[in-house]
């Protein structure tokens, strides 16, 4: 009988697969000893607890991005969550891995597709952030919490916001507080500033934000000064960290906002029963499509309904998604 051989690529995909599948193996504890242990793990253990915590075992990144697609796609930056995706789990492998045994191509695909999604993971953080927020401060406590001058918390959007002073180069990082309405999308005009929060976590991922933001406007004096890699590093943190933030609570204690992380909580598709799942299939189709109904280009009306109407079933939705996920051709092109 003729040896049939399996190739390492083959062989690895199944056991991502298997892990990804069996709820048994959703979170495993091992022992052992740690080798390649990278210069860029030993950093993030030292000066970023928050990451380390988040990531205490190999996060299942685009399990959370599947979950953070269903729960906020809009037809016009679906292709960058399913980008991400793909992507975000492939740069964690990367930067797992010694430099001689990465596969390189697929590594700078990866930091490639994080770098063109960074507005949307802004987006993203600024819209969490928002709920969050929203969850415990209302109109009857917003007083206590510095902000009288705010009529209506509803007509009140919340966003991470930096300030860089030109002159010296210092920045604030800052929560600000901006009416929908009047204000838009513009970032330099805002109605408060929330100076009650006590949240590590918010603090981490405001001053992280304000990081990338200040080395972002460093390049155009030192253009070597942040790599691509080192930004792409960063942006992957704050979807942790934010990851963290999502899977913790808010409470007003004294008059200060503060978060408390609850471990078992854990914010991913995978880990949500077939009645949870089903429920964000289909508030996302509801929502896709009433969006896409508003468009007046057909063209992309009736593209964007043939994706939505093959993500209609639990089983279709994991099974493409599977397919995405384990697909070469992403990462050949």
């Amino acid at each position: 009988m003729e040896q049939e051989y399996l190739t390492v690529s083959a062989l690895t995909k199944y056991i991502k697969t298997k892990f990804d599948r069996d709820p048994h193996l959703d979170r495993v504890y091992l022992t052992g000893e740690i080798s390649n242990f990278n210069k860029y793990m030993e950093t993030s253990v030292k000066n970023d607890p928050v990451y380390l915590i988040s990531n205490y075992s190999r996060v299942k990144s685009s399990n959370y991005m599947i979950y953070k697609m269903l729960e906020n796609a809009t037809p016009e930056n679906i292709d960058s969550y399913r980008q991400l995706i793909v992507a975000l789990p492939e740069f964690q492998e990367g930067i797992n891995t010694s430099s001689d045994k990465r596969n390189v191509l697929r590594y700078n695909k990866s930091i490639e597709t994080i770098l063109k999604n960074e507005k949307l993971i802004f987006n993203l953080l600024d819209n969490d952030l928002n709920k969050k927020l929203k969850t415990i401060i209302t109109n009857e406590n917003k007083d206590k919490l510095g902000l009288k001058d705010i009529n209506n918390i509803d007509d009140i959007n919340f966003k991470y916001n930096t300030y860089i002073n030109s002159t010296d180069g210092t920045k604030e990082d800052r929560i600000i507080l901006n009416n929908k309405l009047r204000h838009n999308n513009m970032n330099d005009n805002f109605d408060a500033i929330l100076n009650s929060n006590n949240s590590y976590t918010i603090k981490k991922i405001a001053e992280l934000r304000g990081e990338i933001l200040n080395k972002e406007q460093n390049l155009e004096y030192d253009p070597n000064s942040y790599s691509d890699e080192q930004k792409a590093q960063d942006l992957y943190k704050l979807i942790m960290m934010n990851k963290y933030l999502d899977e913790s609570s808010l409470e007003v204690e004294n008059n200060k906002i503060t978060s408390k992380h609850h471990k078992e909580k854990t914010i991913d598709y995978r880990n949500q029963d077939a009645k949870q799942k089903q429920e964000l299939i289909t508030n996302f189709s509801d929502r896709m499509n009433k969006s896409i109904e508003n468009s007046k280009d057909n063209d992309f009306k009736a593209r964007k309904k043939q994706e939505i109407n093959s993500l209609d079933t639990k089983d279709e939705l994991e099974e493409n998604i599977e397919k995405s996920r384990l697909d070469d051709d992403f990462f050949d092109k």
